[in-house]
């Protein structure tokens, strides 16, 4: 039961998370989506400018007086301006264009001039720029690095860049991309921060759900708890005094089937009351577990040869393929019940002429049982709900095979004490298997 709550408790922190985490991803993609596209807007606007004026920012800067020409068409000077005055008026002219139509966005752009091969002819930009203060070069790797590419847009370090065909060979335009760059880097730190941010609240949501909301149910848990138990406690004592007055009973009148039908439902109710206790000491931590190393291989083997001549008298025959010394940390009685009860679920889940296999070894750090049967098998739907407490597959079936579908939760609070994994297969109408796993270091 403590586990289950535990369980409860888990998805429901998990699903306040999960619709906060979705909620702002949600908002977040969007807001992000909306920036992109006005800026890819306003990009696209600028670099079809850039074209139009053949890689200037617009007619006037055109003129040769009015940029600096890192690279001179072949043939021809060098129309760098090194006139301060004239450098200052154009920044200023620049500044204002961009400042008015692209909010300062791009820094910097530069435009070249290649032939078909890729050779470029002409490197260029609106912008002022000493030659003597170096850097031409690296313009040069980019823009011969971008028209290598053969692509007519992309990204390429820190630029953004266009090209279009023209009778010379190519135009290309270089956008410095910085402040795009910047702004991604800066929208994922804080969707970091948000993720940060929500992580702590649902912390804090956890803390007071734990506290307020999920205080009705874990009193709801407590209160069922006590009652099995208590209620249990309250059933041993007249079962014990239905027992002993039935053996005075049977001396009595021996040989009376009324009193042998008491007998055998009495000895039902109190197999039920024994398996309800353990269930109820399992939820509330009380059950003790005596954990001691022992050949887990003669264990299967002695809990399973007092089935053997159920089986074959039920007409099924029964395989074991045992591997011999495995030593594991455990309680050799609970283990003993775990196969009994795998076995016996076989067995009734299976019809004359039917195979029965238990299998063991070592595999990892794992001790591996698989418990497999041919017969009716179990319906897709039933797989995930096989472990739960009075849940049986087919009622028609089990009212003849008995049980009050408690074995299979049973063994699997044995395989949760001994903190291992327990897991069942199946093809309906066909076989099962259940498949135990107990790790090799299981403490005391």
């Amino acid at each position: 039961m403590k586990g289950r709550f535990s369980k409860l408790q888990r998805n429901v922190v998990l699903s306040v998370v999960s619709v906060m985490l979705l909620m702002q991803g949600c908002f977040l993609t969007i807001l992000r989506m909306g920036q992109i596209k006005v800026r890819k807007t306003k990009t696209d606007a600028f670099v079809e400018k850039l074209f139009e004026n053949e890689g200037h920012a617009s007619k006037s800067l055109q003129d040769k007086t009015m940029h600096s020409s890192l690279i001179a068409p072949l043939g021809e000077e060098d129309t760098f301006s090194s006139n301060d005055d004239a450098l200052r008026r154009l920044s200023k002219r620049v500044s204002n264009y961009l400042f008015h139509t692209e909010d300062k966005k791009f820094h910097f752009y530069f435009a070249s001039r290649s032939d078909e091969e890729g050779n470029i002819l002409e490197l260029f930009t609106d912008f002022p720029y000493d030659k003597d203060a170096g850097g031409v070069t690296g313009f040069l790797g980019v823009a011969e690095n971008i028209i290598s590419r053969k692509k007519d847009s992309g990204l390429y370090k820190n630029f953004y860049y266009a090209r279009e065909k023209r009778p010379y060979g190519y135009l290309t335009v270089y956008l410095d991309y910085r402040n795009e760059i910047e702004e991604t880097k800066a929208f994922y730190k804080i969707v970091f921060l948000v993720i940060v941010i929500s992580l702590f609240f649902s912390v804090i949501s956890f803390i007071l759900l734990n506290t307020f909301v999920l205080k009705p149910i874990k009193v709801a848990f407590d209160a069922q708890k006590r009652f099995i138990s208590d209620a249990g406690h309250e059933l041993k004592t007249p079962i014990a005094a239905i027992s002993a007055n039935l053996e005075v009973l049977k001396n009595e009148v021996p040989n009376n089937r009324w009193v042998s039908y008491i007998i055998e439902e009495n000895d039902r109710m109190k197999n039920l009351v024994k398996d309800l206790m353990y269930l109820a000491h399992t939820d509330s931590g009380r059950e003790k577990h005596i954990m001691e190393k022992v050949n887990v291989s003669d264990t299967i083997t002695f809990a399973i040869l007092p089935l053997e001549s159920l089986i074959f008298e039920k007409g099924k025959k029964l395989a074991m393929d045992i591997e011999s010394d495995m030593f594991l940390v455990c309680d050799e009685g609970k283990i003993k019940q775990l196969l009994v009860i795998l076995v016996d679920n076989a067995v009734k889940n299976s019809d004359k002429g039917d195979i029965i296999s238990v299998k063991a070894y070592k595999e990892d750090s794992n001790i591996v049982i698989k418990v497999h049967n041919t017969g009716w098998g179990i319906k897709k739907e039933d797989l995930d709900k096989i472990f739960e407490r009075f849940y049986r597959v087919d009622s028609s079936r089990n009212r003849t095979t008995g049980g009050y579908g408690l074995g299979l939760s049973i063994a699997s609070a044995i395989v949760n004490a001994h903190h291992g994994k327990i897991s069942v297969d199946s093809e309906e109408g066909k076989w099962a298997e259940f498949k135990v796993m107990l790790p090799l270091g299981t403490k005391k």
